[in-house]
């Protein structure tokens, strides 16, 4: 919905005055700016590839299929993923030092996302109040790579594999501590 889009009127009375800068426009602004509704990354996913954006009565049976299991399918990715990453780490960690693997993971990691930024030309730009939570979120997160690293060192790594699972447990427990939220 654009403005161009929005009905003009032409009487006198459609002219801004300094009467309305008094009023509530919120009806108004409503009308112009409806909300929109969020979009899932599967809906961007299958809005913007051309395979999946089409009306052929197939495609869109498979692109419903897709939408109900896309959750499913990205955690099996991602968990396939961080298992191939952890063997690999326990393979290269008696040829290299803990803090050689994670400066090599972190590196690669920033490669890929600005590769990202640059297609989708996205910012990584955030409020100023975020920061806290940001530096935050980079120290636990090196914090986690860097012990998972030393543990897989020195235990076998399907123990340190796990263990690392524990995370929702500490999720929970954290977030009724901090939060107060309720075990459920």
């Amino acid at each position: 919905y654009s403005l161009q889009d929005a009905p003009v009127d032409p009487s006198p009375g459609s002219y801004h005055t300094e009467e309305d800068d008094n009023e509530d426009n919120s009806s108004r602004e409503e009308r112009l700016l409806p909300e929109r509704p969020r979009r899932s990354s599967f809906d961007v996913a299958m809005h913007e590839d051309p395979l999946f954006n089409t009306r052929h009565p197939c495609a869109r049976k498979l692109r419903m299929a897709f939408k109900k299991a896309w959750g499913l399918v990205l955690m099996i990715i991602a968990s396939a993923l961080l298992s191939t990453a952890t063997l690999v780490v326990s393979l290269l960690s008696t040829k290299f030092s803990t803090w050689e693997l994670s400066a090599w993971r972190l590196f690669g990691q920033w490669i890929c996302t600005l590769i990202y930024v640059r297609i989708y030309k996205t910012s990584l730009r955030f409020e100023q109040k975020a920061m806290g939570a940001m530096v935050l979120r980079c120290f636990a997160g090196l914090g986690s790579m860097l012990f998972l690293y030393m543990a897989i060192r020195h235990m076998a790594m399907a123990n340190a594999t796990i263990i690392r699972y524990t995370s929702p447990v500490m999720v929970c427990v954290l977030a009724k501590i901090v939060w107060g939220e309720p075990f459920t």
